[in-house]
């Protein structure tokens, strides 16, 4: 079924989303500057003239009619998608264009379309976005006719009940929680209108699929596949799942488009509330005060972080099997030491594990070759031969021999040796003890 079927979706715009519109028309929104891969102008559909742009044509549309003014909506956007299997060619191109606006104006009254585009600069080149406001000869009850009146409801809720009438209304049970029939007190069935957008949008889908096949001669086109559940109007938790899962559908990516394109409009409506001089002033300078201030505190962050690591104040960084950074303070250290660290380092605690864990690394290899190391010297020494140097020998024999001068002076200060008797044998022993030195 990819490329044989076409899709149309349906959109109400109010004056910040038609003026959005306009914008992505002339390319002046972030999402109309992505899409654009090609220089080529769009081909344009303006039955109000060739110089109007978007909500211009609008003004032209609607001048000399009545809406209902309790509505916030003004207009109505259609994207209708045109199956991809259909060559892209210059006649093909405009025949889109043509067709786009010819099915919405025969579906609306006939005199709904103010504007049509169908982009080529784009990676897409099949579907067209018609912009309508449909139109009614609003008559009184005696059949006088009063003016041109907007309706952006009336003709949708005329289709579907032309295609799908009345069903029985269904309620949610409080006691079996499911939605169940619903009947009045006589026990006849509580009858529903099918006018709701589920069902206006199912039968523009069935029309589409009609007016390509029987209208341009596309008989291979296929409809689409209708929404899954038993209840259409409704989206039960099953029904919400299968959609969200249908998002890698064009039309899915279209209303993703479509929904940042009016969170765009309705921030450049706030913006314009203020003064938009002083508001950018006053962000740019709050942001650059902020920007400061966070850059002084990561750098006093990284800092503080090597110097608590190098002092021991910060005892082992990590990354745990998540991925996430992990520090743990060394507790023999004074609390409010720890205390400094941790207030600086926690608001920047990955980018400190980051510069940590490689001179954590570092300090590891460097303890164990220091330690290898030592243990080398270690043996080296104890393989060492004990010898003596010849200098520290000569060390000893000196120091022994004073001591030996130094005692034999005491002795001969003794009273029972106050005069030596034999002063050859006491100077052989003087030079005895000398030639220990020797």
């Amino acid at each position: 079924m990819k490329g044989k079927s076409g899709s149309v979706r349906m959109k109400s715009l109010d004056a910040s989303g038609l003026a959005a519109m306009g914008r992505h028309e002339k390319r002046l929104d972030y999402a109309g500057s992505k899409r654009a891969i090609r220089d080529v102008p769009p081909l344009v559909y303006s039955p109000y003239g060739e110089g109007l742009d978007l909500e211009q044509s609008y003004a032209a549309h609607v001048e000399g009619t009545k809406r209902n003014k309790g509505g916030r909506a003004l207009a109505r956007h259609g994207f209708l998608q045109f199956p991809t299997d259909l060559p892209v060619t210059p006649e093909n191109e405009q025949r889109m264009l043509d067709e786009a606006v010819a099915f919405i104006n025969a579906t609306h009254g006939g005199r709904a379309v103010f504007r049509a585009r169908l982009d080529r600069d784009e990676a897409g080149r099949h579907g067209v976005d018609v912009f309508f406001a449909p139109k009614y000869e609003k008559t009184t009850r005696r059949g006088k006719v009063v003016e041109d009146w907007i309706s952006l409801s009336k003709f949708g809720k005329e289709l579907a009940l032309e295609r799908f009438g009345e069903r029985q209304k269904k309620a949610k049970s409080p006691e079996s929680g499911l939605f169940e029939p619903v009947f009045d007190k006589a026990g006849k069935p509580v009858m529903e209108r099918c006018d709701s957008p589920i069902f206006q949008g199912r039968a523009l889908q069935d029309l589409w699929t009609e007016h390509l096949r029987d209208r341009m001669g596309l008989e291979w086109v296929e409809r689409g596949k209708a929404k899954v559940g038993r209840d259409p109007d409704r989206l039960e938790p099953e029904e919400y799942k299968v959609a969200q899962e249908r998002g890698k559908l064009e039309s899915a990516k279209a209303d993703l488009v479509r929904e940042m394109e009016a969170r765009e409009a309705a921030l450049v409506a706030r913006e314009a509330a203020v003064s938009a001089e002083h508001a950018k002033a006053v962000k740019a300078h709050k942001d650059a005060a902020e920007i400061k201030a966070r850059n002084k505190a990561h750098r006093m962050a990284l800092h503080v972080g090597i110097d608590g690591f190098l002092n021991g104040t910060i005892e082992q960084v990590a990354e745990d099997a998540k991925g996430l950074p992990r520090v743990r303070l060394n507790e023999r250290v004074p609390e409010h030491r720890r205390t400094y660290v941790w207030d600086r380092i926690k608001n920047f605690v990955e980018d400190v594990v980051r510069v940590l864990l490689p001179i954590q690394t570092l300090m590891a290899g460097l303890k164990i070759e220091i330690e290898r190391r030592r243990e080398l010297a270690d043996a080296a020494v104890a393989v060492a031969p004990k010898v003596t140097p010849p200098r520290l020998v000569g060390a000893v024999a000196m120091f022994n021999a004073t001591r030996a001068e130094i005692e034999e002076n005491e002795r001969w200060k003794r009273p029972e040796n106050s005069v030596p008797s034999e002063p050859d044998e006491i100077e052989d022993d003087w030079d005895d003890s000398h030639s220990l030195g020797m």
